[in-house]
C-alpha cells in the first residue's frame, strides 16, 4: 500500500525513497549534483475521510477472518489454507493500521481542509460561518458543562468526582 502522499512518475526526486513513511521529508533531499531539490515539502494533513475508509478496510478485514475462522470450524478449508489466509489478513490488518496511524500523525486539518476533502465545494465567507458556529457551539457545551457540575453535584458523585 502506497501513502497517499508519494511522489509519481518523473516528478520524484531521485534520491527520495518513500518507505511507507507518509510524513517523510523532502526538503532537505538535493540532486545528484548537490543543488536544493526545488520541490517543497507539502504539508501533510489528516483526512477524515481516508480515516473513514481505512476504518471499513479495517472492519471488512476482521469480517473476512471470522468467516476464515467459520470455515475452518465447518471443515471447509484445510489447516495450510487457514494459516495461509489468516497470515495474508494479519498482513493486510497491519498495514491498514500503519495507515490509520500515519494520517492520526498528521497535522490538524482547517475547516476548509475537511470540507474540500469530503468533496463539499464552499465560499470562504461559508467556512467562516461554519467556524464561527462550531466555536459558539463548543462554548457553549462548555458553559453548560461547568454550569450542571457546579448546580448539580449529584452528577459530580456519578462522574467520580466529589
Amino acid at each position: 500500500m502506497l501513502p497517499s502522499d508519494a511522489w509519481i512518475g518523473s516528478s520524484a526526486p531521485q534520491n527520495v525513497q518513500h518507505i511507507g513513511l507518509s510524513n517523510a521529508s523532502t526538503e532537505n533531499a538535493s540532486t545528484s549534483t548537490g543543488q536544493q531539490s526545488d520541490q517543497r515539502q507539502r504539508r501533510q494533513v489528516r483526512s477524515d475521510y481516508r480515516c473513514h475508509l481505512l476504518e471499513l478496510e479495517r472492519e471488512a478485514l476482521l469480517t473476512e477472518l471470522k468467516n476464515i475462522i467459520q470455515q475452518y470450524s465447518d471443515g471447509v478449508i484445510s489447516v495450510r489454507e487457514l494459516r495461509e489466509r489468516n497470515a495474508r489478513c494479519h498482513a493486510e490488518r497491519q498495514a491498514v493500521l500503519q495507515a490509520i496511524e500515519e494520517e492520526w500523525d498528521a497535522e490538524e486539518p482547517t475547516t476548509a481542509e475537511v470540507l474540500q476533502d469530503w468533496g463539499i465545494d464552499y465560499t470562504e465567507e461559508d467556512v467562516k460561518r461554519i467556524d464561527r458556529n462550531s466555536s459558539n457551539e463548543n462554548y457553549r457545551r462548555a458553559y453548560n458543562y461547568r454550569r450542571g457540575i457546579e448546580y448539580f453535584p449529584y452528577r459530580r458523585r456519578l462522574g467520580g468526582r466529589s
